[in-house]
């Protein structure tokens, strides 16, 4: 079973999370005569106890007020301030994939305020110089407990599809910056789990406040920084702001106390990329600096031209424009020549940014393909300048249909067999092999199979996606793994307009087609531990049937509402494991595993884990699907034929019938794939022998 890895946890972080907030207030910059600012976010507090010096009495650990974070954050659009408690500890782990939030982590480099790193609590010096020193120290301070009392803080974020992916963003807000020019921003980007699979783009931005609204309405790109998925990563980067940027800019007439005239923000506009856990992102040691004097004027200059784009039908279409100019800075997008405005279409996709550096068409459809331009202008002393982009041209097109035997080949063998690709979208169609949900929350998990392969089915926001056992369903998704299992996942939650291109949809019952079960060998594909190529390309995710199978429990086990791990064992004492489906209530619950007991057969989900050993598990829902008593026959007699009769396992197994003349054999196959509606299980031997021996065998 898989918990719901995203409802819920947006409330639980607000909980959880390490940072206290101080009084707002933005940056005064004349307060710094030596015209730098730095930040290496030590005062966020260490320890359990969240304070300056680790103490239980020293002063509480604070985010400066400079600071704040945001969600929904948009190139059009500020966002919404992050409520910040403080929490008791321990402080966040940075491999805390079921986390999201802003967060107070352990960083691992600090050459403003000195070095304090600290590996196992005793105090280390890194050459600023010397990065292989600080990688060196990484296994220790993965340790939580390192983490929670090492006094070098950072900044950092752990997203999550409902928290921060996209469109989390850190904040820095400037009270004014009038006198002052040459701004040139330094900081630190850290990717602090290397475990994490996915690619994140942090877009660092600026803008000013709006007369009216006194928040930026705009923001202008400058730079940006691609974590390195995989492994754990430190960018340090020296960003200059050219002088008609963020210079010389005053507050609004009439602007409330604590509005800030200038922001700086880094921030992930744009979804995760590739499949798995998010990567815990951090900034730290960050370090402004300026010059005295107003600073020119700089006439409009794009430096990056829009670029071509493919997407699928109701996803989303994104286009953007860099630029060099002094604010404030116009913006018109063009659609093959005719002007477009924010809002409905009239086709059924919508539009947002057509006055910003970044357009977003949700829902796209064929009306939205074309050309797409952007005409940029400024102002400076009484001159217009306008420039036009090039024209970049959108395509839509359709996710390919495919087998789901192929998709199981789109696989890492050398990482335990995970999706090496979540970006492209893949349509398949299926049968439901299994009878009920596994998931909880706003979330639907099934297996799905067609005649090349299974795969798990899982839906984000899909609580409403309940199919019966034997429906056929189209699937269109993309690739994930999460625990050594193979996703095809479609996101129904409307949050990632581009995985509005995904969808789920049943056709019809066809539980006639009910797949055949494929046998298992249990050394080489069943037994703990082991992995076979051939089972992970051909057999895993699908209705599988062991046989003769020793129950290992001592005692009775009554199935609940919980998953039950049971290990199991064949006559040669080589272990396997059988997962019980603690949501399959109508099915499991109540039930109750005899103490030692034996099945003659055992089928189910062919499923894996990597949680702790790798685990090659059947699935059970259906308690029918264990056979703990010996098929009995019943034959009769009516002239030449003979009608052979058995209790039979309703819709998912299936029976062959074989015949020989003698008890002892040879049997020969006279029916296969046998498969009834009821559990009145038969076949009609028709001129059939005067003397014949049966047997039945599933599959």
């Amino acid at each position: 079973m898989k918990t719901n890895r995203i409802a819920g946890l947006l409330l639980a972080t607000i909980a959880a999370c390490s940072l206290q907030r101080a009084t707002a207030q933005p940056l005064d910059l004349t307060l710094y005569p030596g015209m730098i600012y730095t930040n290496t976010f030590d005062s966020l507090g260490y320890s359990t106890n969240e304070t300056i010096d680790g103490t239980p009495t020293g002063t509480p650990g604070s985010l400066a007020p400079e600071w704040v974070c945001y969600t929904n954050a948009h190139p059009t659009y500020p966002g919404s301030i992050v409520g910040l408690n403080p929490a008791g500890g321990p402080l966040n782990n940075w491999t805390n994939s079921f986390l999201g939030g802003f967060c107070n982590y352990a960083s691992y480099f600090d050459y403003i305020g000195g070095t304090n790193w600290f590996t196992n609590n005793t105090p280390t010096t890194v050459n600023a110089n010397v990065l292989p020193a600080v990688a060196a120290a990484f296994p220790a301070i993965t340790n939580l407990l390192t983490q929670t009392n090492a006094q070098n803080r950072c900044l950092g974020i752990r997203q999550t599809g409902a928290f921060g992916d996209p469109f989390g963003a850190f904040v820095l807000k400037i009270a004014n910056t009038t006198g002052f020019h040459n701004f040139s921003l330094a900081l630190d980007f850290m990717n602090l789990d290397g475990t994490a699979q996915r690619q994140t783009i942090w877009t660092v931005d600026w803008g000013v406040a709006d007369p009216v609204y006194y928040v930026p309405t705009s923001f202008y790109p400058i730079a940006t920084y691609t974590n390195v998925p995989g492994t754990f990563h430190w960018f340090h980067t020296n960003i200059a702001f050219p002088d008609g940027t963020i210079n010389n800019i005053s507050l609004p007439a009439g602007a409330p106390p604590n509005t800030a005239a200038v922001w700086i923000r880094i921030v992930a506009l744009t979804p995760s990329t590739s499949a798995n856990n998010r990567e815990t992102f951090a900034i730290d040691n960050v370090g402004l600096s300026w010059a005295s004097g107003a600073g020119g004027c700089t006439p409009v200059q794009i430096t990056s031209q829009p670029q071509p784009t493919t997407v699928y039908s109701n996803a989303s279409a994104t286009f953007s424009v860099g630029v060099a100019a002094t604010s404030p800075i116009f913006y018109q997008w063009y659609k093959d020549g005719n002007g477009l405005s924010d809002g409905a279409t009239g086709s059924g996709s919508s539009i947002l940014g057509s006055r910003s550096y970044q357009i977003l068409i949700n829902n796209v459809g064929t009306a939205d393909a074309g050309q797409y331009s952007c005409q940029i202008s400024n102002d400076c002393s009484g001159t217009v300048y306008v420039t036009n982009s090039t024209a970049a041209t959108f395509t839509l097109t359709n996710p390919p249909a495919v087998s789901i035997g192929y998709l199981r080949t789109l696989v890492n063998p050398n990482a335990s067999y995970q999706a090496t690709n979540s970006s492209v979208f893949w349509k398949v169609t299926g049968i439901i092999t299994l009878l009920t949900n596994t998931t909880t929350g706003n979330t639907a998990s099934y297996y799905i199979q067609d005649d090349t392969g299974g795969v798990n089915l899982f839906v984000t926001g899909g609580s409403t996606f309940r199919p019966n056992l034997g429906d056929e369903v189209t699937q269109i998704g993309f690739l994930s793994s999460f625990g050594g299992v193979l996703e095809l996942t479609s996101d129904l939650t409307g949050a990632v307009p581009n995985n509005n291109a995904t969808l789920v949809q049943i056709l019809s019952n066809n539980i006639a087609n009910y797949p055949v079960a494929k046998l298992l060998d249990w050394p080489t594909e069943f037994r703990t531990g082991v992995t076979n190529a051939n089972a992970e390309y051909n057999k895993k995710g699908s209705i599988v049937i062991m046989t003769n199978v020793f129950f290992t429990n001592t005692a009775p086990i009554t199935l609940g509402t919980a998953n039950t791990f049971l290990k199991v064992t064949n006559s040669s004492g080589t272990n396997g494991f059988i997962e019980f489906f603690g949501l399959s209530t109508n099915s499991l619950k109540g039930k109750v595993i005899p103490a030692n007991a034996f099945a003659y057969s055992v089928q189910g989900q062919y499923i894996g884990s990597t949680f702790g050993t790798e685990w090659n598990m059947i699935g059970i829902a259906k308690w029918e699907d264990i056979v703990f008593s010996p098929l009995t026959l019943n034959i009769a007699r009516s002239g030449t034929t003979s009608t052979i009769t058995w209790t039979a396992v309703a819709n998912t197994y299936t029976y062959s019938v074989q015949a020989a003349s003698s008890a002892l054999g040879p049997y020969v196959p006279i029916a296969n794939a046998l498969r009834f509606t009821n559990t009145a299980g038969f076949y009609l031997d028709v001129n059939a022998a005067d003397h014949q021996y049966y047997r039945v065998t599933s599959p």
